[in-house]
């Protein structure tokens, strides 16, 4: 298995193998800009030979020794980066998704580049998230998206690169997806909510199964499991501790998801 850390300002591509306790450090990246301009965007070729990274206004490609292979500017209205980054099986294409919350734009963009950059094929998405992830699907044609949408839910689309174009359909709303079985027929997700998960056949989104949690409503959970229905009151009369004097009680917060 491998994997990709940051550490001491470098992304790091670690060979996870069975039997061995220690990963072997397969190449590594520097940070194409300082780290209050990159975001968390990233992926790795299959190769280890480039990386690509999203950033504040741009994606760009990078070798280990930190030269870039191409670099894409973005049209940027806020000083935050978001968006996601998947690289196709064979490496020859790079899928960009850049959010709605990043360009001030009321739709996200989705764009497949080429190997120096050349921008292949574009569309708009009907969704303006805050971030995504992407899955490239075992056929090496398919990307999955995920976009989160904060308290407006979440979206999944499918795509794949048809010559110029991108063809996409939208899965079932409010799930993100979280990830393919090894032959790409079936991926789960999970509600935005994060209160069930469900099972999917791919392409055509049919739903195989779902299970379902008791989680109380959103807005409702406490991290220590009380549960808060509505204001708390004491009827009219003082909360005594054990001794009989009045007892200062604190509630935590109630936390959204």
């Amino acid at each position: 298995m491998r994997e990709a850390v940051w550490a001491d300002g470098r992304l790091t591509v670690y060979l996870f193998a069975a039997g061995t306790e220690v990963a072997a450090a397969l190449t590594s990246f520097p940070q194409p800009w300082p780290a209050k301009r990159l975001g968390t965007g990233f992926a790795v070729g299959p190769d280890q030979e480039f990386a690509v990274f999203m950033g504040e206004a741009a994606a760009c490609a990078l070798r280990p020794d930190g030269s870039r292979v191409w670099q894409l500017d973005f049209p940027r209205a806020a000083d935050m980066a978001s968006g996601s980054v998947a690289i196709s099986r064979d490496g020859r294409r790079t899928w960009l998704h850049v959010t709605a919350e990043s360009t001030g734009e009321d739709h996200d963009h989705w764009l497949v580049v080429d190997a120096d950059g050349t921008v292949l094929a574009q569309t708009t998405l009907p969704a303006y998230s805050l971030g995504s992830v992407q899955y490239t699907h075992p056929d090496g044609v398919h990307i999955g998206l995920s976009c989160g949408e904060g308290q407006d839910g979440s979206k999944v689309f499918w795509g794949r690169l048809d010559g110029a174009a991108i063809r996409w359909w939208q899965a079932e709303p409010d799930y993100s997806l979280t990830g393919l079985n090894s032959t790409g027929d079936r991926y789960l997700t999970i509600w935005h909510l994060r209160y069930d998960a469900a099972v999917y056949s791919f392409p055509d989104c049919q739903l195989l199964g779902r299970v379902a949690s008791d989680a109380p409503p959103r807005g409702n959970d406490d991290p220590d499991g009380i549960t808060v229905g509505s204001a708390f009151e004491a009827n009219g009369g003082t909360i005594k501790d054990a001794a009989g004097n009045d007892a200062l009680t604190t509630l935590k917060a109630t936390g959204l998801l």
